[in-house]
């Protein structure tokens, strides 16, 4: 089992973001009303970011910049 590093929530609390590592890889839980949409691996290409850039894309995703279709 991975364990969650950190939690944030949109100012309503309908979006949630967990942030964990697996494999050496970070990853971004984007959560609505309880039902997860996606486990997003902080990977762009070749490049493995740091948890500094999972925490920017997980508060993207509770202020509303990342999108469920994005």
């Amino acid at each position: 089992m991975t364990d969650i590093k950190q939690v944030m929530l949109s100012e309503d609390k309908s979006r949630r973001a967990e942030i964990f590592q697996k494999d050496e890889v970070w990853y971004v839980n984007m959560i609505i009303g309880g039902q997860l949409i996606e486990s997003r691996p902080m990977i762009t290409g070749t490049t493995v970011h740091s948890l500094s850039y999972a925490e920017d894309a997980a508060e993207n995703w509770c202020i509303g910049v990342i999108q469920p279709d994005d």
